[in-house]
């Protein structure tokens, strides 16, 4: 991404491609923030949008209320807060959700993350009720995930038959209005068994 804000690259040629899904990743080096104007998000954003290539285009945002967040802001037909479900936290959101209301978005989305079930915590009907707008999903806290993120293994790949990935899976479907039915025994099984398969191959 840091290529395209230089001008070096067309955008439209950018993304790369791992398992069926698209994406342009972006270097936070010092040296590779130079002479890059992040403001001019928007224009990039559109052009990749233009031949409608891709069902969706993900920003992945910074939280608050920085250049970064306010250049997606500009860039993004509808927003997607994640955040745990504390005061706090819920109330940088609120402020967030203020800022992008401002600048003409209407449709605003949550998923709380790492959720405890705890008596300080906010419930999803609350935080529904306080945002003006259905909760897409709740993310329950779990330690493994820390693991997965340390060996850099996808939480999906690392532990397929969690009930996190059950609410990742279910976020998903509401966000674009599907039903998610959980994947039968069987199904996981061969999923399981494809997965052995394909890193056999790649050890050959």
């Amino acid at each position: 991404m840091n290529n395209v804000f230089r001008g070096e690259v067309d955008v439209k040629f950018a993304p790369l491609e791992r398992e069926g899904v698209m994406f342009i990743p972006a270097s936070e080096d010092v040296k590779d923030l130079a002479k890059i104007d992040i403001m001019t998000l928007k224009t990039h954003i559109q052009k990749l949008s233009e031949d409608n290539f891709y069902d969706y285009v993900i920003l992945d945002s910074a939280p608050g209320l920085g250049r970064e967040a306010i250049s997606v802001f500009q860039a993004c037909e509808e927003v997607i807060f994640v955040t745990t479900p504390t005061i706090p936290t819920l109330t940088d959101v609120t402020r967030c959700a203020e800022v992008a209301g401002q600048m003409g978005h209407k449709r605003f989305n949550i998923a709380l993350n790492m959720v405890r079930n705890k008596n300080y915590e906010l419930r999803a009907l609350d935080a529904g009720n306080l945002f003006r707008t259905p909760i897409l999903g709740t993310i329950p806290f779990d330690e493994t995930v820390m693991d997965s993120t340390s060996l850099g293994i996808p939480f999906l790949i690392y532990r397929p038959d969690s009930v996190i990935n059950d609410s990742y899976m279910k976020i998903a479907a509401n966000l674009i209005g599907v039903k998610y039915e959980k994947p039968s025994k069987i199904h996981r099984i061969s999923r399981k068994l494809k997965r052995l398969f394909n890193r056999k191959k790649e050890t050959i």
